[in-house]
């Protein structure tokens, strides 16, 4: 299993020590895995489904308790305090809003329930609305709303209780493509904005990559790497992070020598490339050599120079700021490429073409999880 890693520049204001749960007592969803996340970060957890994400989310609100481990908020336990004495702010995908209430009477509803004097609700009411930029709704039934809107009074029905961490299990999963973008951008604005500590659950890695100060790439109830976005996009730790983060490139083949930082690897068509020994690879070692498509540089057949892979193109596909290339190789499957438009050659499919790259954006990693 790949080292978890945690931050340590300062104390961290939520903290998950050696959390496991287990449902069955056999298996467990989540299994000895450790997080810290500071104060107004924005961490996201993504990964497959059944991958341990949304338990740990709901074992942060309360909604479940863990099999073993603790959870710690600004240093003080948590996992043994009831959901609702937990100052938390959560947001679902189904927008859970009452559709008898009004949008002000949905917000105001979790100030009512803490007993908030009502000129204290009012105002506090007003400004979650003016935060999401929802004001002149107040009066409005859920059903008068899209789902855009919808979306937006769930997040100030979040923050009106001016929570110590919001959480987000798929806030965004129920809206069309453009309208998840802007809320994308509308929920980056509000935690740069008022400074929140947010914790979001997604299996979307675009959304991810938008919107985190910092993911982590959940895989079978723990925490294979964790990282800024350009660092697990561009530095993935294992084959499972590289192929769930985008796309990339999966070349197998034997490592025939060490040099260095860097390993070469025999491919299954003979040629000899290298990449960046990620996993510590020794001679002989069969592994995955990974590289990003854009990574890829296209040359006429003959042309490529030392070390560059043979392939034949089979499709050339038109995507508006890039071209993107099918390219058969000898023993690798789906290599794809992509080049830009303003390059003057481009070759057609039947093309024989040759495939090479610089040898610190190749990275070697594990085999069993590059399939």
């Amino acid at each position: 299993m790949v080292a978890q890693q945690t931050q340590t520049l300062s104390a961290p204001f939520v903290e998950f020590r050696d959390i496991s749960k287990t449902y069955d007592g056999a298996s467990n969803v989540v299994d000895g895995l450790s997080l810290s996340i500071q104060r107004g970060e924005f961490v996201t957890l993504l990964g497959p489904s059944g991958s341990g994400k949304t338990t740990l989310l709901m074992m942060l609100a309360g909604f479940e308790n863990p099999t073993g481990g603790e959870i710690h908020l600004a240093g003080k336990r948590l996992d043994r305090t009831p959901a609702y004495k937990r100052n938390m702010g959560v947001v679902f995908q189904s927008y859970a809003l009452f559709p008898h209430m009004t949008v002000a009477q949905n917000i105001a509803y979790p100030l009512k329930q803490r007993r908030i004097p009502k000129g204290d609700i009012d105002r506090r009411v007003e400004t979650a609305l003016e935060k999401v930029h929802m004001g002149k709704f107040a009066s409005r039934l859920p059903t008068q709303l899209s789902g855009g809107q919808q979306q937006r009074i769930a997040l100030a029905r979040a923050l009106v209780s001016e929570p110590d961490v919001v959480l987000m299990d798929e806030p965004l999963g129920a809206l069309d493509k453009q309208l998840r973008e802007h809320m994308q951008i509308e929920i980056k604005r509000l935690h740069e904005e008022l400074g929140m500590t947010v914790v979001y659950v997604t299996h979307d890695q675009s959304e991810a990559l938008t919107m985190s100060n910092r993911i982590a790439v959940f895989n079978r109830g723990t925490i294979l790497q964790i990282g800024t976005p350009q660092e697990i996009y561009e530095e993935p730790n294992c084959s499972f992070v590289g192929n769930f983060i985008g796309e990339i490139n999966n070349f197998h083949g034997k490592v025939t020598a060490v040099e260095g930082a860097f390993a070469r690897v025999r491919l299954s068509c003979g040629t000899e490339v290298q990449g960046l020994n990620v996993l510590n690879a020794v001679i002989c070692q069969t592994v995955n050599l990974a590289v990003r498509p854009e990574r890829l540089a296209l040359a006429a057949d003959g042309q490529g120079g030392l070390g560059a892979v043979r392939g034949v193109v089979r499709t050339l596909i038109y995507h508006g700021d890039h071209l993107r290339y099918e390219v058969e190789v000898a023993g690798c499957k789906g290599i794809t490429a992509r080049s830009s438009l303003e390059r003057t050659d481009r070759f057609e499919p039947g093309t024989a073409i040759d495939l090479s790259w610089p040898r610190e954006r190749a990275r070697v990693l594990d085999r069993e999880e590059g399939k």
